[in-house]
């Protein structure tokens, strides 16, 4: 998911809190359930024990890389999130 500076992040009278994972000018992808940015592995120890399925950046957003004003965020209950 990913949001310009300024975008609401309400939906539903429901007020979501995210993550940011990637900025501008990055390459995000997840692989057996390790985050990496431009390909250099990331260790998140928050997360050891939540399963987040593969995906690539292009896969999500279209873009090889997370464009300028943009980020790329993520929730921290990502087993069961929908976003």
């Amino acid at each position: 998911m990913t949001w310009k500076l300024g975008d609401s992040v309400e939906k539903e009278d429901r007020l979501y809190v995210k993550r940011i994972i990637g900025l501008p000018g990055e390459n995000i992808e997840y692989r057996r359930n390790q985050l990496y940015i431009n390909n250099e592995r990331i260790h998140e120890s928050v997360f050891s024990r939540t399963k987040t399925n593969d995906f690539r950046l292009e896969e999500v957003t279209f873009q090889n890389r997370i464009t300028e004003n943009s980020y790329f965020v993520m929730g921290d209950n990502r087993s069961h999130s929908m976003d």
